[in-house]
């Protein structure tokens, strides 16, 4: 019987005749030695972005879902901007991979074909944004827990009580409530309901090379129901007279070094995406304009408002003594919702 290769191919002497069970043998070998290529070249695959894979899934999904027509909205968007889909579609399926997250949503894909955050922006800047925002959630997070939000846990940032003992909680996740306005969501609600008392949504990262990685907030909404004003007043009350809605913007605050961002930008009134309602018209409510700048927001040209930092804090000795406990107990609490925040980086290193 002839030698053997180092891959199982017998080796023929040179003139030497071959039998059959020396063929068998040849032809075992080669076809082993070619499978085993061809599984090294599928895993290799496997592990490597796919717009065309992606596309697939994100089709096929919806399809079978019974809601055929998204799937062509996305198909037809694809063949309108190919270049900037594929690359999107890229960069969303490798980010599946490096996070191990079990599949990529829908409306994250097709986020860049609508409205998101400011009225004015195109396709390419809205794509721009969403990989820069994962990008810095990767780089500040840890691919773990990018996963994680992006599989849609809600993340508990803060938990608190107010002054009738009620335990209120501050969560985190992606934003499909308001997805139009951000890409995360920061919601209060009490640990007893999920009922939101209010919200903020928010999106990290840049639309353009020359915008320095911003905070960006795309909207702001309070609670809802027939008896959303009371249960607003009272939750205000409960908190020191800290409203729901100045504690979101705390979160945001504190959030921001968390995401490696120096700046804070809101959306105007002018720039939302959702324009502001008539008379007799469904549409936005809320004034965003006079709030931000009460806040001490300033307006830029871009059809944001630069939101300070940190607000100034009065010192202790210039607050009425009558009012001096309301006032500590706010700043205590303002304290314990930035160290729940913070504590959020450590998340990713398993603290």
């Amino acid at each position: 019987m002839p030698e053997a290769n180092r891959i199982g191919t017998p080796v023929v002497p040179v003139g030497g005749a071959l039998d059959a069970p020396a063929i068998v043998a040849v032809f075992r070998g080669a076809w082993t030695a070619f499978s085993a290529s061809l599984a090294r070249g599928r895993a290799s695959r496997r592990n490597r972005p796919s717009a065309l894979r992606l596309l697939g899934q994100l089709v096929w999904a919806r399809v079978a879902e019974g809601t055929p027509r998204d799937a062509r909205r996305l198909v037809w968007r694809a063949a309108r901007r190919p270049f900037t889909t594929r690359g999107w579609l890229r960069t969303l399926d490798g980010l599946r991979l490096q996070t191990g997250a079990p599949a990529i949503p829908f409306g994250l894909a097709r986020k860049p074909g609508r409205a998101f955050l400011h009225r004015a922006l195109g396709y390419s800047q809205k794509v721009r944004l969403l990989e820069t925002h994962y990008a810095r959630l990767l780089a500040t997070l840890g691919s773990r827990l990018t996963g994680r939000i992006l599989a849609g846990e809600q993340l508990v940032l803060a938990e608190f009580s107010g002054k009738s003992s009620t335990v209120y909680r501050l969560r985190l996740s992606r934003n499909e409530a308001c997805r139009r306005e951000g890409e995360l969501i920061v919601v209060l609600t009490t640990a007893s309901s999920d009922r939101p008392l209010a919200s903020l949504s928010l999106v990290a990262g840049a639309y353009a090379d020359a915008i320095a990685p911003t905070l960006w907030i795309g909207g702001a909404q309070g609670c809802r129901g027939t008896d959303s004003r009371e249960l607003t007043v009272a939750v205000t009350r409960d908190l020191w007279g800290l409203r729901p809605k100045d504690m979101l913007i705390h979160a945001a605050r504190g959030l921001a070094p968390v995401f490696g961002v120096r700046q804070l930008k809101a959306i105007s009134d002018a720039g939302h995406v959702i324009p502001r309602a008539r008379a007799g018209a469904v549409g936005r409510q809320a004034d965003y304009d006079a709030y931000w700048r009460e806040l001490g927001g300033v307006p830029d040209h871009e059809g944001f408002f630069v939101l300070p930092m940190a607000r100034p804090r009065r010192a202790e000795g210039d607050v009425p003594s009558a009012k001096r406990k309301a006032w500590l107990a706010r700043c205590a609490l303002i304290e314990a919702i930035h160290a729940g925040v913070r504590g959020l980086a450590g998340w990713s290193h398993g603290v």
